[in-house]
């Protein structure tokens, strides 16, 4: 029973809370078929393909099953409709592999229409990208006008037999104030009288510096700390797009609970400069000694 409810607890821990405004956000996993343009994309039929498990020359996913790739030889385009406000800053990020080779040329720009000609806002200049292993692009930009838009991922390839490989691509809209909390470990049993490290991960998002207040809700105690698991806290500073850990100490009451009893902690974060709040879930369970032992008394004097 123990090792089920453990089992429940890893599965519930690692769930990231949604901390922006996503206008597209790509892993190519729904609705692609292999060697097919991919499905939501404006792309040539013999230019930007889907492909999915593991194949020849380093096309794989990143995460997930499925991927975009743009073959040997080749010069093509791909977009995706958009929508734009006017003075927003939007991050643009994608992941790109080519398996070590040389050849490859890469851009990404935005515009009125599903052409090349139309694509004249530049996110990612055109530029030779050769990288062994999946390497992240994140650029912020500001958009000048409001409406609907395209956005065009280019590449060309002057080599053989490699491919250019794509996965887990986005565009979200940032906010002034944001951030998100990551589980670092999982639920666990902790013994009566006894306490747990908690790992929390909370990283700013937002255009600017944040100063969230840090507050549980619990019948077992809890205590913040600082990464060094000595310096108490009870807000926490974090810089534009800074990130760092904090500690939950929970400590199980060593009387007043029962074997293999649960408490939920309910974690809150809430901004000190916005209405922004998000709160993260934790469950432990108590672990008691064993005080009565059944006494067999049957000795022959």
């Amino acid at each position: 029973i123990i090792m089920k409810k453990l089992l429940l607890f890893v599965l519930l821990s690692y769930i990231p809370f949604a901390f922006s405004q996503f206008v597209f956000n790509e892993g190519f996993e729904n609705n692609n078929t292999n060697e097919n343009p991919p499905a939501g994309w404006t792309c040539d039929t013999d230019g930007w393909l889907a492909g999915n498990g593991v194949q020849n020359h380093g096309r794989m996913a990143r995460t997930g099953d499925w991927f975009g790739y743009l073959k040997w030889g080749s010069d093509h385009w791909m977009y995706k409709e958009i929508e734009l406000e006017s003075g927003e800053t939007y991050e643009f990020s994608m992941f790109y592999q080519t398996d070590n080779s040389e050849g490859f040329s890469l851009e990404v720009m935005w515009g009125n229409d599903a052409a090349p000609s139309a694509m004249t806002n530049e996110i990612f200049p055109l530029q030779v990208v050769n990288e062994e292993f999946y390497t992240e692009f994140a650029m912020t930009f500001v958009a000048n006008q409001t409406g609907a838009f395209y956005l065009g991922i280019h590449g060309s390839a002057d080599n053989s037999p490699w491919y250019l490989v794509l996965d887990d691509i986005y565009l979200r809209k940032m906010e002034d104030y944001e951030f998100n909390i990551t589980r670092l470990n999982a639920d666990t049993l902790i013994q009566s009288g006894s306490s747990h490290d908690y790992l929390l991960s909370i990283e700013n998002f937002g255009l600017f510096a944040d100063d969230l207040s840090l507050t549980y809700d619990s019948e077992w105690p809890a205590t913040f700390y600082a990464e060094d698991g000595s310096t108490s806290i009870s807000s926490l500073q974090l810089e534009a797009f800074e990130s760092k850990t904090i500690i939950l100490r929970q400590l199980v009451p060593s009387t007043g609970v029962e074997n293999e009893q649960e408490e939920v902690t309910l974690v809150t974060l809430n901004s000190n400069n916005s209405s922004v709040s998000h709160a993260t879930q934790i469950i432990s369970m108590a672990l008691t000694p064993i005080s009565e032992f059944p006494v067999i008394a049957d000795f022959e004097l």
